[in-house]
């Protein structure tokens, strides 16, 4: 142990090597933080990727077995499973001819539209009342309401001049 102005040597070491430590634990840090934020901000992209893709599928498959279903003759009718992920909000059909799924991302609301080639329509409540449309007519605007996530059969049902699409309990 070296005296300097009343300071001793040992002193000045473990004062070099708490700085040093602190140097190297800030440095970590300044490098651990940012790369957490990219990569949560990957998985979160990825994530939104996986379910557009789902989206995408499930209004796929109601647009070909629509299609499939209407060629056949009138009252015929496929009942397919689908799940449906947690960020789905509601299905309905527009002017007849487009699907649209409504879903939440992190970036706000989103739809996602399918134009189909012929007229389908659903069912609809009127006054909280289910009415099941059986006259025939396609409804300009139809829903299948609120829709909570899981596997959902869905049945497509030929009429005379439209599609009626269901949710079957």
């Amino acid at each position: 142990m070296v005296k300097r102005c009343g300071i001793t040597h040992e002193v000045n070491s473990r004062a070099q090597a708490s700085m040093e430590y602190i140097l190297i634990i800030s440095l970590s840090l300044a490098i651990l933080i940012p790369t957490s934020i990219l990569f949560y901000n990957y998985s979160q992209a990825s994530n939104e990727g996986v379910i557009r893709s789902q989206i995408n599928k499930i209004g796929n498959t109601m647009q070909i077995n629509g299609e499939q279903i209407y060629g056949l003759a009138d009252g015929s009718m496929v009942t397919i499973e689908m799940n449906i992920p947690k960020n789905v909000n509601q299905i309905y059909i527009l002017q007849k001819r487009e699907l649209i799924i409504e879903y939440d991302l992190s970036s706000g609301t989103s739809e996602a539209v399918f134009f189909l080639n012929t007229d389908m329509s659903t069912y609809y409540y009127m006054n909280g009342t289910l009415c099941t449309n059986e006259t025939n007519f396609p409804l300009q605007n139809s829903t299948l309401g609120t829709i909570e996530p899981g596997l959902h059969k869905i049945k497509f049902e030929s009429k005379i001049n439209h599609v009626l699409v269901s949710i079957v309990s």
